[in-house]
């Protein structure tokens, strides 16, 4: 997946990160900032990896606990006196304290110890119970995990601390999205359970399909409302003038086949596109003979082709779907017909492009939308 952004981009612009330097603060900043995805995440922290960048791919798994339901607190890199050297901390809506510490590798020697003594620590300086704080290892190498489990295993935090891949921690910030997890769900996930009573698990797992079952449930019972299908002359139309007051935002711009208009009164939807980040309004334009923008609509949601709020039934019968594409679904009454098409310039939109609604208003021709 490709990013407007990479972090090969920013560190050109924050230079090397340094505890209590500028560059720190604007890097966290910029991570923690709601309106990236887990699409986002995913790609950051592969290229930290890549490039062997320790302090960014600390500072975006600290990042990524709202996306799991935590408040977060950025640690520091480097010891520093008069202050306990953790990473970062998550906390629960309940008061736990879930301590993190991040490793690229777990070839190197890890002293478990040493974060064992992190949450003694805290507890005493945050006079906080010691049964509310917990130790989680954070590992970018998914293969070398056996090795650092067998020290915890081994030491007297055993109970107090749980090791997680940043690929798994990825994958369960997609489940608590999908499955729409509560907070203290996903807490129970990463936090130790009593290997005694094994009734804490199946209460858990019991929980986590109860609350699936749910949502399918209702799903049933309601579904969604889309329209059997629009009809090109019954869209309304949109003037350049009404267009330059919609509010300023975002605008994905997609390419179209002619007959591919049909998907589009269809469904009041767009499909399939990989997404860098969530658009609010879509633009399609519609290639030769036509050639030129001529449908703009407003997104109401994001959703997989195959969810149950798909409105497509099989949409691996579809060119295009491949799995990882979204399907874009508009707020109803939002799709218009431009009643100044944006015509072809030398630039042809052959993928998915980005652009401001408000430049749209004002382009005559594709090339305005550089």
């Amino acid at each position: 997946m490709s990013l407007e952004v990479s972090l090969k981009d920013l560190r050109l612009f924050y230079g090397e990160l340094e505890d209590g330097q500028e560059s720190q603060q604007k890097f966290q900043h910029f991570v923690k900032q709601e309106k990236w995805g887990l699409e986002h995440f995913d790609a950051w922290l592969n290229e930290s990896i890549k490039n062997k960048w320790h302090k960014e791919f600390q500072d975006l798994i600290i990042a990524l606990g709202p996306k799991l339901g935590f408040e977060i607190e950025f640690g520091c890199y480097k010891a520093v006196p008069g202050r306990i050297p953790f990473d970062g901390i998550w906390k629960t809506a309940d008061g736990k304290h879930i301590i993190i510490e991040v490793k690229m590798g777990t070839w190197v020697s890890i002293d478990v110890s040493q974060l064992g003594e992190y949450l003694d620590r805290i507890a005493k300086e945050r006079g906080i119970s010691k049964i509310q704080v917990y130790g989680l290892y954070v590992v970018g190498d998914e293969g070398e995990i056996k090795s650092l489990a067998d020290q915890v295993r081994g030491s007297k935090y055993a109970h107090d601390v749980r090791i997680i891949s940043y690929e798994d921690l990825l994958v369960l910030a997609k489940m608590r999205k999908e499955l729409s997890l509560a907070d203290h769900q996903v807490a129970r996930l990463l936090l130790p359970i009593d290997a005694v009573n094994v009734g804490e698990l199946v209460q858990l797992i019991n929980s986590l399909l109860k609350a699936r079952e749910s949502e399918l449930s209702i799903a049933r019972e309601t579904p969604t409302l889309r329209p059997l299908e629009l009809k090109e002359e019954e869209l309304p139309i949109l003037t350049r003038e009404e267009m330059a007051k919609l509010p300023d935002g975002e605008t994905i711009l997609c390419p179209s086949k002619p007959d591919g208009v049909r998907f589009l009164l269809k469904y009041n939807a767009w499909g399939f596109v990989r997404l860098t980040r969530e658009p609010r309004y879509l633009a399609l334009y519609v290639s030769a003979p036509v050639a030129s923008i001529n449908y703009l609509a407003e997104v109401d949601r994001i959703v997989d082709p195959k969810s149950l709020d798909s409105p497509v039934k099989k949409p691996e019968d579809y060119e295009g779907y491949e799995e990882g594409k979204k399907l874009i679904l508009f707020k109803l009454g939002s799709l218009r017909r431009l009643a100044e098409p944006i015509q072809r310039g030398s630039i042809i939109p052959y993928g998915p492009r980005y652009c401001r609604s408000k430049d749209l208003a004002k382009a005559r021709t594709t090339d305005d939308l550089k």
